[in-house]
């Protein structure tokens, strides 16, 4: 049932206490029972406490796994060159989150999985990949 009050309740379902706590957020009440009674109790019965009306936040959770754009990067390095110092960028990876950009689940965090070799890092805010030293056959396997 809709709620047109302004003064959405934040409820203690343990102890049975309404408190108002913003004005003019309302959207749903909310049967509120002491902790004595069983929430199957109908309204109207005497085991009724009170109404609570409140407006369900939600906010964001990471269900949407950052996607590549393009999903495949290739880099050619030459073996036995020294590269840097300092580091020099070999590319930039990508990634697109559908999860809300001002919550922290819709920041794209960049790192390796695994122990990567020493001489590859990335920048873990901008997906900067970087080299510092010589690519050898055994660093890139």
């Amino acid at each position: 049932m809709r709620s047109t009050s302004s003064q959405p309740a934040k409820c203690n379902f343990v102890i049975g206490i309404v408190k108002n706590i913003f004005t003019g957020l309302a959207d749903y009440y909310l049967t509120i029972f002491p902790p004595s009674q069983s929430s199957s109790s109908a309204p109207g019965d005497a085991g009724l406490w009170g109404l609570c009306n409140f407006q369900l936040l939600i906010t964001d959770i990471n269900n949407n796994a950052p996607i590549f754009d393009p999903s495949v990067y290739r880099v050619i390095l030459q073996l036995g060159l020294a590269y840097g110092p300092p580091a020099v960028q070999l590319t930039q990876v990508i990634a697109i989150d559908g999860d809300d950009p001002d919550q922290a689940t819709g920041q794209v965090l960049y790192r390796f999985k695994g122990t990567a070799n020493p001489i590859f890092n990335v920048n873990g805010n901008t997906g900067a990949i970087l080299i510092s030293g010589t690519p050898t056959a055994v660093c890139l396997a």
